[in-house]
């Protein structure tokens, strides 16, 4: 994912990290903020990436018991977000012949970044199929 996003825009993209992330402590205290009782799924195995966009650090969680292709999409959104949140008005990851981002598809055990006006079409692979 990282990779996909170096080769397709001028940006250094690096996952800097991986950390087990406390679910049961975050939603402790969650609850404690909210006042009701939060339940989080046993069977998650939550962790934290730590990425790097042009020396900009970030992190997001993801659940690392979901299949590798979902877990690929999730963080590719996650550093998009991340991504237009540094770069501002710059599109990220650029469309390739157009002003907008480009959009993230799946389908079955493939990830892929595509054109949002054209979600079939392929333009570059997150994953192998």
């Amino acid at each position: 994912m990282a990779r996909s996003l170096t080769e397709l825009t001028e940006h250094v993209v690096t996952v800097t990290g991986v950390s087990p992330y406390d679910v049961a402590g975050q939603a402790a205290a969650a609850a404690g903020h909210l006042g009701v009782p939060l339940y989080p799924d046993p069977g998650a195995v939550v962790v934290e990436v730590s990425l790097d966009l042009d020396h900009h650090p970030a992190c997001t969680v993801v659940d690392a018991a979901q299949p590798g292709p979902v877990v690929a999409w999730r963080l590719a959104n996650a550093l998009v977000d991340v991504g237009q949140e540094i770069l501002g008005s710059e599109p990220f990851p650029p469309c390739p012949g157009h002003q907008h981002p480009m959009a993230l598809g799946q389908l079955d055990a493939f990830a892929y970044w595509c054109c949002p006006q054209d979600r079939e079409r392929v333009l570059y692979p997150i994953t192998t199929p």
